[in-house]
């Protein structure tokens, strides 16, 4: 894949997430990153690749309440944008709603790796 898309495709990732409000109040219990799910919207078949089938903890992840304005760039539909024209605006969208997911942690390491031309666009301060 690359950045800005040549071709429309997209990778999603599938990993465990949970909470256990008796053992731990604000965090959550992360797992592996353990699929990326390749789709191309020219109506391809999805692919499903295997990254990590080990059944073990990557510790727990940190959470907080979100601010009005976190809660406005969440309503974004990043898939939209980024099938639609590519303007100014949709730019700014698709770095407010990215940066944020990469923040509170919603975006595995291996997703900023494999895509790094793209989180290198989206220049997401900390």
């Amino acid at each position: 894949m690359t950045w800005p898309l040549v071709e429309p495709a997209f990778a999603f990732y599938a990993y465990a997430r949970g909470m256990n409000p008796m053992r731990l109040r604000d965090g959550e219990f992360v797992g592996p990153t353990w699929a990326r799910i390749t789709w191309s919207a020219k109506g391809q078949k999805p692919e499903l690749t295997r990254l990590d089938t080990r059944l073990a903890s990557h510790g727990v992840q940190g959470v907080r309440p979100l601010k009005k304005e976190e809660m406005e760039a969440l309503k974004v539909k990043p898939l939209d944008l980024l099938l639609g024209p590519r303007t100014k605006a949709a730019d700014q969208q698709l770095k407010a709603y990215y940066c944020l997911q990469r923040s509170v942690g919603n975006i595995p390491p291996e997703a900023v790796t494999a895509h790094a031309a793209f989180f290198t666009w989206l220049d997401c301060k900390p």
